[in-house]
């Protein structure tokens, strides 16, 4: 099994991207993390095994 340390190591990047518009794009992450938040709960319960 590998570690959280480990996957650097193991991965390959070729570019990092940067968004054009960086208040469109807060504007949507932030309501990503809420959207999130709110189902976090209910997307466990679809996950359990």
């Amino acid at each position: 099994m590998i570690s959280f340390h480990d996957i650097p190591v193991l991965m390959e990047y070729g570019e990092t991207l940067m968004p054009q518009n960086r208040a469109v794009y807060e504007k949507l992450f932030d309501a990503f993390l809420r959207i999130y938040k709110n189902n976090r709960s209910l997307l466990r319960w679809l996950n359990r095994g």
